[in-house]
């Protein structure tokens, strides 16, 4: 919202759980198939592009198109999506980004932006409604890497529904989804 990234080039990269691609029984979901692997799936039109860029180009007040290329990885649930853009002033540092995002989600009790050099992982999400989003900047090249991590059954579809709920009956956005995880 700020506009500090280029509306051209972005890439999402992210590598989904299986549970992602629902419980129906197929091939690529078994174990011996996906297990010790990694695959990509849905490239050029997976059905979320368009959600995705319909909220950035919301948020930006730009048309914005972007690449989303996600990946199936064995593991149940989880999610982490590594996003490449370019600054539009390369000068801008890790730092100032990291204060740029947590100034953007100050009141989101469910999204954690993390200190610079930070780097999260899907396991600190399991099993709750919180996103961590870390951030770094490449400086070289004046590109921008973000990384964050959701619990994709929880965050997921799940989430959203009690959440919507929550916000219709005039309830805290939140209220319900104060999780904790089991990870130590």
């Amino acid at each position: 919202s700020q506009g500090i990234i280029e509306n051209e080039g972005i890439v999402i990269d992210s590598k989904s759980g299986t549970s992602g691609a629902g419980r129906d029984p197929t091939q690529k979901l078994l174990f011996s198939e996906c297990g010790d692997g990694l695959s990509a799936y849905g490239l050029i039109n997976h059905r979320h592009t368009s959600e995705i860029e319909q909220i950035a180009s919301l948020i930006s007040g730009n048309d914005i198109e972007l690449l989303f290329t996600p990946h199936l990885i064995p593991m149940t649930r989880g999610m982490h999506s590594t996003i490449y853009g370019r600054l539009r002033d390369p000068g801008l540092t890790s730092s100032d980004c990291q204060i740029l995002l947590d100034n953007f989600y100050r009141n989101h009790s469910n999204i954690k932006v993390l200190p610079v050099d930070t780097y999260p992982s899907t396991k600190w999400v399991n099993n709750t409604n919180e996103i961590h989003i870390s951030v770094k900047v490449d400086n070289r090249n004046g590109r921008i890497i973000i990384l964050s991590v959701i619990d994709n059954l929880l965050k997921g579809q799940s989430g959203q529904a009690i959440q919507n709920l929550n916000i219709m009956s005039g309830f805290s956005m939140d209220d319900g989804l104060e999780l904790t995880n089991n990870f130590p």
